[in-house]
């Protein structure tokens, strides 16, 4: 039935810096946006930005921007860091992923010049949510923990809090209810006992949408009756959005579909007001749930080709997952079967970048970790203070040495003291800054192989139950198709012909299925290694006659580690897509080098290439791909490229 619909609702909850504007109301703030000057009046902008994210995105865009660029003129790098951090959260709310993730990049980056912890924290916090909303649940949960750990680190409270919900969301996301409804309800008291009634709103939301998933539905009622009230009293437009979606579907589940869709309806038109256009989409696939449960196919059509464009427009590939799912059904009740079979296709495609219940355990793998690392970091911070509390007692023997002295020699020591405590301080902030870069490396070189090593066995597990299961399935009806082939009449040409093309159609589907299970965990790498399976890939190119392909492999004796050699394979055929789908290319020259301290692979195309100038701001999800990957190798990516001029691509991985 349409209720059993697979959209889980979920209210996030971003963090920004706290200040003395936080706690103002919008008249106090436009009062002093016309008094305050230099670095005050980019932080009532930047609070100005914050007030209206919710409510009036594009008016709270023009203050976050305005923020951005005054304190870029006055060089003023908290305020800049707070304006990236505030900007990207609208962004986010809006929908537009990659510009939240390009400005919550930027603050990290300035963050770090100035070495603020809780800072750091708060941005790592909405990156792990920015992440989660595409479904890059590996990354969110990366990003998440990080986040987590710095917040016990500072021993931030509201910091804590938040991850709390967040790690809650993700628990939601898997399917883990239970631990789900513990960490929101940690969460929500802790909110309550804060009087942070924005959050509790939020909170509500997703005890109600969780206990919905576990069918105690009179509970879901409850809290998400909660949750409207709390959202219509602080006007939180964005919040209520996703109550009016939960309430319309519990009431289409109860029978009640004329006021299940008024509530579906409220939702589709107060989110296109705000641009919240992932829960227009959420509602959406609702209709089409309830529509596909009554028959009526023409609406279930209309609305999920609404949700497919709108799921492409945001990059969601959990939404797009669902409505390639919906074609399929749709096509295959209105009797074409070769619609049906080619958008089951697609759905199979995307599929593997959904996360799936099994990879709970990968949840617990991070945790065991994070207990583990915490325990060392407080081991770190007793010793600081121990030292800390060491320098303080030398600095009063000094004092007290310093007074037997005559007057010119005290202000001589009291001269070099000062000196002295400067260099020392310009010195501690820059060893904590080393170890702040260093904390940060090695726990990013560590998740980072965690969750390829993870990658790498879910591809080779999905491909072969894809190839075991699927072929078997595939190969079995083709048996049978052709022993009924046998038994038809030599004269009867017409039924010969129907069930020969079917014979083909379940051949090409199997040639399809094998590609798709070889594209996920190439045999050849996993046997032969990188040069092989890259020659194997180069071969299969070659075999269209639309490109002449130039390979050459040197250097490289042995087997490299798995999960470098699954990588560089990655980056290779994601370089190779761009070219084959962008590039209107027609010759390709791959050249790999192995030497005792790197790898270098460089991919020439003579194709119409492209402007570089802003290639970290573009939305192709390909190149940023390749960085992603090569960056958790700690190597590094250079483009040379120009329009009409072909395109050079360098990729660098140390040894």
């Amino acid at each position: 039935m349409f209720m059993k619909l697979n959209v889980i609702i979920i209210c996030f909850v971003f963090l920004t810096n706290n200040s003395a504007f936080s706690r103002q109301e919008p008249d106090s703030l436009h009062r002093a946006l016309q008094v305050a000057e230099d670095t005050a009046l980019v932080d009532v902008l930047n609070e100005l930005c914050w007030h209206y994210t919710y409510s009036q995105s594009d008016t709270a865009l023009q203050y976050g921007k305005k923020a951005i660029k005054l304190a870029e003129h006055l060089n003023y790098i908290k305020g800049l860091v707070d304006g990236h951090n505030r900007t990207g959260i609208v962004y986010d709310v809006n929908s537009r992923y990659d510009s939240a993730l390009y400005h919550y990049h930027k603050a990290i980056r300035m963050c770090r010049r100035v070495s603020d912890t809780l800072l750091m924290a708060r941005i790592l916090n909405n990156i792990g949510l920015t992440h989660s909303r595409t479904g890059n649940y590996k990354e969110a949960l990366d990003y998440s923990f990080s986040a987590l750990e710095f917040f016990q680190y500072t021993r931030d409270s509201t910091g804590i809090t938040s991850a709390q919900n967040n790690i809650g969301m993700f628990y939601a996301s898997l399917k883990n209810f239970p631990k789900a409804v513990n960490y929101f309800k940690k969460a929500y008291k802790s909110y309550k006992r804060f009087g942070d009634t924005l959050r509790m709103g939020a909170l509500l939301t997703n005890l109600g949408s969780v206990y919905h998933k576990m069918e105690e539905n009179d509970k879901a009622f409850e809290y998400i009756e909660q949750s409207i009230r709390i959202k219509e009293q602080v006007k939180d437009y964005y919040g209520l959005g996703i109550s009016y979606n939960e309430m319309g579907v519990l009431y289409l589940e109860k029978g009640e579909t004329e006021k299940g869709l008024e509530y579906i309806n409220k939702t589709i038109n107060l989110n296109t007001i705000i641009d919240n256009n992932r829960e227009v989409t959420s509602a959406y696939l609702i209709k089409v749930g309830k529509y596909l449960d009554e028959g009526n196919l023409r609406k279930a059509l209309y609305y999920n080709r609404l949700a497919k464009d709108m799921a492409e427009r945001i990059n969601s590939k959990p939404t797009l997952y669902y409505a390639y799912q919906n074609f399929s059904k749709i096509w295959e009740r209105k009797g074409n079967y070769k619609k049906a079979l080619d958008f089951y296709k697609r759905y199979i495609s995307v599929k593997d970048s959904v996360i799936n219940d099994k990879r709970i355990n990968q949840i617990y793998e991070l945790e065991l970790a994070y207990e583990t690392e915490k325990k060392a970091k407080e081991i770190t911070q007793l010793t600081r203070q121990r030292e800390i509390q060491q320098l303080r007692i030398d600095k009063q023997n000094i004092q007290l040495e310093n007074r037997k002295t005559q007057i010119i020699a005290i202000i001589a020591i009291f001269t070099l003291g000062l000196l002295s405590l400067y260099l020392w301080y310009f010195k501690y902030r820059h060893r904590q800054k080393i170890k702040l870069d260093a904390a940060l490396i090695n726990q990013k070189e560590k998740r980072a192989r965690a969750v390829m090593e993870a990658e790498i066995n879910e591809r080779k597990r999905i491909g072969e139950e894809l190839h075991d299961g699927m072929g078997q399935m595939l190969s079995l009806i083709k048996l049978n198709m052709s022993s009924f082939y046998e038994k038809i009449e030599p004269n009867d040409d017409r039924e010969r012909n129907r069930v020969g093309s079917l014979i083909n159609l379940v051949d090409n589907a199997f040639n399809e299925l094998r590609s798709i299970s070889h594209n996920m965990a190439p045999i050849m790498l996993q046997n032969k290694g990188l040069v092989a399976a890259v020659s194997d890939l180069v071969d299969r190119i070659k075999q269209s006659n639309q490109f002449k392909i130039h390979f050459e492999a040197i250097g490289f004796n042995g087997r490299l580690e798995g999960y470098v050699e699954n990588t560089l394979y990655r980056v290779i055929q994601e370089i190779f897509n761009n070219i084959i789908s962008h590039a209107e290319a027609t010759e390709i020259s791959l050249q790999m080098f192995k030497n005792e301290k790197e790898i270098t692979i460089l991919v020439e195309d003579n194709g119409k290439g492209f402007n570089t100038r802003h290639i970290k701001e573009t939305d192709g999800m390909g190149l940023q791909n390749t960085f992603s990957r090569v960056e958790n190798l700690n190597g590094n990516v250079h483009i040379d490229s120009a329009e009409n001029r072909g395109t050079i691509i360098t990729v660098n991985v140390p040894i």
